[in-house]
């Protein structure tokens, strides 16, 4: 209840409708909001912490409200910070906090078209952690304290779903930069969304306020070469194919998927459907598919198990389509292809998602678990090979017969040249990493391994005389 009541009262003081200098009481808050005493004088606590107002909780508070100076204050330094937290994360993240990153930016996603502003702001706070990963602990602190403050007042100003869309792709973005291990173009994107924000934040809560302060760090930004003017990226640079698409080139890819009867109708809500495919990893990584119920995995998940069938025919669809939605993660919209580099740039960021998959530890344990599932029922071990292992190999090879079509390549069977591709990324890798010899590595180790990989292809298979390569 003290919660409730903090956020009806935050969200009024932020938005306006308490003024600045309203003197508040806690006799005319309860009986308003219909609850006792002691959750407002709980929740006027919490607002005197976050600096919104002043006085003694057991007596009359006055609204503070926003000001300006402490707002400007607030996201210059968190401006500050996020740069060299996706710098860091850029050269030394791992494998595993890269997959947390795209994780993270899924379910930012899927939260932008949600009405309630609890799930964007948990969601967001989620992804923000996982981004300054690489930080050290005193930095890590400040910069979440300074964000949980930002990422408040912009969300009771937000400007709509639209907004929300805009900034999911500006996250998004920032995490392919840094896969791609492009600090400059990773710190661009996150100041950039930053000062948007920040001016919107002034401007609605003082229009005649002078951005002297912001407007000197704005000019001390470096815009990387990629990056154009408008603060978006160059689409020869960094234009998104979504793979599902390239995959159907290939002769052999998989046909459209058909849902079973019991799923047809109404579509099903897509942070629901998240939410059981999460569950649906921790269960089945934890105690196997065969131990896990569907009634279990419904009450794990927090939905009716109406909901679950509604979403899912049975447990072997949960299964195979948590298997797609790892493949997907790891190979999907962070996947960039017809970059300025052209083929071997392309090769080296498909590399990169693939090497990025092999190492992490829990995916280890998922592909075991698949392998014993494949031994004991093949038909659905085929059903997960294609959800899986199979829709990366597509995507590979159909790059690779589109390379070979344009004359970047010449090769006598495309499958051949996938297998001898993926084979120098790998290597001894999975040896190494299966006996923990290089456990989780960074991800600047495993872009440097797929670079090499690549050029040692081109060598093997790179057309002469091409014009693209010159």
């Amino acid at each position: 209840m003290a919660r409730e009541v903090y956020e009806a009262l935050l969200s009024s003081i932020l938005s306006g409708r308490i003024a600045r200098g309203t003197f508040l009481s806690q006799v005319e808050i309860a009986r308003d909001l219909g609850v006792s005493r002691t959750p407002v004088r709980e929740a006027l606590r919490r607002l005197q912490e976050n600096g919104l107002v002043n006085g003694e909780p057991n007596f009359r508070c006055c609204v503070l409200g926003l000001d300006p100076e402490e707002i400007e204050s607030l996201y210059i330094k968190r401006l500050l910070l996020e740069q060299i937290a996706v710098s860091q994360a850029s050269v030394n993240a791992t494998a595993t906090q890269l997959t947390d990153m795209r994780a993270a930016v899924r379910q930012l996603e899927l939260s932008a078209g949600e009405a309630r502003g609890a799930d964007w702001v948990a969601a967001k706070m989620r992804l923000l952690d996982t981004l300054q990963a690489k930080l050290t602990a005193p930095l890590r602190n400040e910069l979440s304290l300074i964000q949980q403050r930002c990422v408040r007042y912009e969300t009771d100003n937000n400007r709509g779903i639209q907004s929300r869309r805009a900034e999911v792709l500006a996250y998004r973005e920032t995490v392919d930069a840094i896969a791609r291990g492009e600090p400059d173009i990773a710190a661009t994107r996150i100041s950039q969304l930053l000062m948007n924000q920040a001016t919107h934040m002034l401007a609605s809560i003082a229009p005649e306020f002078d951005l002297g302060p912001l407007a000197a760090v704005k000019s001390l930004l470096k815009v990387p070469a990629q990056i154009r003017g408008d603060g978006n990226p160059s689409r020869n640079n960094l234009s998104r194919v979504d793979p599902l698409e390239i995959a159907n080139l290939a002769q052999d890819a998989r046909p459209p998927r058909v849902l079973p009867k019991s799923v047809r109708g109404r579509p099903s809500d897509p942070g629901k459907r998240e939410a059981i495919l999460g569950a649906a990893r921790d269960l089945f990584l934890t105690y196997g598919p065969s131990s896990v119920t569907m009634d279990r995995l419904a009450d794990q998940a927090g939905v009716a198990k109406a909901t679950l069938y509604a979403c899912f025919e049975d447990k072997n669809a949960v299964l195979v389509e948590m298997v797609r939605r790892e493949s997907e993660l790891a190979v999907s919209d962070q996947w960039k292809s017809q970059r300025e580099g052209g083929l071997e740039e392309s090769l080296i960021a498909f590399g990169v998602a693939f090497l990025t998959f092999m190492v992490n530890p829990q995916l280890q344990s998922l592909e075991r678990l698949l392998s014993g599932i494949a031994i004991r029922d093949p038909a659905l071990g085929d059903r997960l090979f294609v959800a899986g292992p199979g829709r990366a190999m597509n995507i590979l090879r159909a790059l690779l017969a589109e390379a070979e079509a344009n004359g970047q390549i010449r090769a006598d069977s495309i499958d051949t040249a996938a297998e001898d591709l993926l084979g120098l990324w790998q290597g001894f890798l999975r040896v190494d990493v299966n006996f923990h010899q290089m456990p989780n590595p960074q991800i600047s180790y495993l872009r440097d391994r797929a670079a090499h990989g690549v050029r040692q292809f081109l060598k093997l298979y790179g057309a002469e005389g091409d014009p693209r390569e010159k």
